[in-house]
């Protein structure tokens, strides 16, 4: 095989990991799943921060979760090339193996030939809530292992959502009682108001001395 136009460092590194080579090129045209989280809030993260910020700053009275509700989500990716590559200069130069490796040089994945590659294979679920919390590697060959352990992910919000409209319910009908007993309170006063007849006086004709100074008041209530 012409190895002449072959990086040196990538040359050097092909005879020692042919079986990760081998094993990672067999992967093109298949796919591999990574998990993504997502802000349900309206308008995502930035709709979530505006309305947080507007709180805290006294200009809204609206109500918002404690913490951002998320939803974890399983994204295919298409494998359409997978090939030796070598990143970095000087001492910080390494060789791996990229995957998706675009014109421009970018590559949606890169694995350095001293990881253990294999390991990706397996998607454990230690593996798999790393990369929920933006940990490890985002690469995964196994959907039905991702989709059991970031469902697990959602029933735990589900839950947390239910617990909430099961409080705020609550609350709103706590709020609800309030407003009925208030109006029946004012009510109430009104209608004693009115049933009560109250013998008006002008007080400026008791200084005058045209009124006695005792003024009896009398209520239909009681009246004999």
């Amino acid at each position: 095989m012409e190895t002449k136009n072959i990086d040196i460092n990538i040359q050097a590194a092909i005879p020692a990991s042919r079986g990760i080579g081998s094993m990672v090129g067999s992967l093109v045209g298949q796919a591999y799943h990574k998990v993504e989280s997502r802000n349900t809030w309206q308008g995502g993260d930035q709709g979530w921060d505006n309305d947080n910020d507007k709180i805290r700053q006294g200009l809204s009275t609206m109500l918002i979760p404690n913490r951002p509700i998320k939803k974890y989500m399983l994204k295919d990716v298409d494998i359409f090339n997978a090939c030796y590559y070598s990143r970095g200069a000087g001492d910080s130069k390494e060789v791996g193996i990229a995957i998706n490796l675009h014109e421009d040089g970018t590559f949606d994945q890169f694995f350095p030939l001293n990881r253990d590659i294999f390991k990706l294979v397996k998607s454990t679920p230690d593996a798999i809530n790393d990369a929920l919390k933006g940990q490890g590697d985002n690469f995964f060959l196994n959907p039905s292992a991702v989709a059991r352990v970031i469902n697990d992910a959602n029933r735990v919000e589900v839950s947390a959502v239910d617990n909430l409209i099961k409080a705020l319910n609550s609350i709103k009908q706590n709020l609800v009682t309030a407003i009925n007993e208030n109006q029946k309170k004012a009510e109430k006063f009104a209608k004693e108001l009115q049933e009560t007849k109250v013998e008006t006086v002008d007080f400026r004709d008791i200084l005058k001395g045209e009124v006695g100074a005792m003024v009896e008041v009398s209520t239909t209530k009681g009246a004999e």
